[in-house]
């Protein structure tokens, strides 16, 4: 693989100047310091693109990537996003009690929720759960009412899901459970890890 490219580095705010990469060379056969030896090229900083660049074999990109101007995409193409990567995905079964309840912590989307313990309850009466995230659901009180993402709810004719959600749960919070009123409720949920 072959391409120009521009070290992220910098001298007095003075870009350094391009090289030209070819499996680990550099066109005048003197080999560049830290270069990608041999055909299975990697480029371990942000890399800047000029011109025409032809890639044969896998491609995988971990990081964001960034395109400008036309692309032309030759099949098989496979794109992988963090909601489809299995590495990525979480579930688990959780709780609403009295008090608070951590089930999971960012950085994270919830997807899912639903709830599975279906009583038998009487007519006119409904169980309800809050989710919310907080700095530790240990806290002591109740949660503020912007905190809260979800409410979940089992009655007679009907119970809570919730599916296909994109609940942000930033790094740093935890997400919690709590009973509003009588009754506890159990639930599933699902989520995944967003790419960094």
């Amino acid at each position: 693989m072959s391409l120009r490219y521009t070290r992220s580095r910098s001298i007095a705010g003075i870009a350094l100047a391009l090289v030209t990469v070819s499996c680990g060379s550099t066109t005048d056969g003197m080999d560049e310091p830290g270069a990608p030896s041999g055909c299975a090229c990697t480029v371990a900083e942000p890399v800047s693109v000029e011109g025409q660049v032809a890639v044969t074999g896998v491609v995988s990109v971990k990081n964001a990537i960034a395109l400008a101007g036309p692309v032309t995409l030759q099949e098989p193409v496979h794109l992988r996003t963090a909601d489809t990567d299995d590495t990525r995905i979480l579930t688990g079964k959780a709780f609403a009690l009295t008090g608070s309840n951590k089930f999971a912590e960012g950085p994270l989307i919830v997807t899912d929720l639903a709830v599975t313990n279906l009583f038998d309850l009487s007519p006119g009466q409904t169980f309800r759960a809050e989710i919310y995230l907080a700095s530790d659901c240990g806290t002591v009180g109740p949660p503020p009412a912007s905190s809260q993402i979800a409410v979940l709810i089992q009655a007679v004719d009907r119970h809570s899901e919730i599916h296909g959600a994109r609940l942000r749960v930033p790094a740093g919070m935890e997400v919690c459970s709590r009973q509003i009123g009588s009754g506890g409720i159990s639930f599933i949920w699902s989520g995944f890890r967003p790419y960094e």
